[in-house]
């Protein structure tokens, strides 16, 4: 997905389940000027119907979760799309007082777990992530 170190992230679609406005906002511009493709999640049903409609497109598709989003799951989303037939790449960001949700994501599938202080410095490192 580089070209002489710069991204290619025309074929990117980074889709992102986090409730908080400001953070979310956050990774919207983060990927956007990097020429990403972003749209946002509202909850579960949302991400699944939006990664349903991403299928079979000629793009990388990655999803962000903020893991402090109890509410809405993040690590039992995380489990049941890495377990689907095309699974897309899975960023996510904790608060490093919750270290136990790195290690849950991590241990469900996730393939890039950062600390949210670190997160949005590193917005590039999602869109060059793969699936794995």
């Amino acid at each position: 997905m580089s070209i002489d170190g710069q991204l290619c992230a025309s074929t990117v679609m980074v889709i992102s389940l986090i409730p908080n406005l400001l953070l979310r906002t956050q990774v919207a511009e983060g990927v956007k000027g990097l020429g990403a493709l972003h749209r946002s999640a509202r909850n579960r049903e949302d991400l699944l119907q939006i990664l349903s409609e991403s299928q079979g497109k000629d793009q990388n598709t990655v999803v962000v979760f903020d893991l402090n989003a109890q509410n809405l799951d993040p690590v039992g989303i995380i489990k049941e799309i890495k377990a689907s037939s095309i699974p897309p790449a899975i960023a996510a960001f904790f608060s490093h007082i919750n270290g136990e949700d790195e290690q849950a994501a991590l241990d469900v599938g996730a393939d890039l777990v950062l600390p949210r202080s670190k997160f949005f410095s590193r917005i590039a490192d999602i869109l060059s992530i793969k699936k794995g």
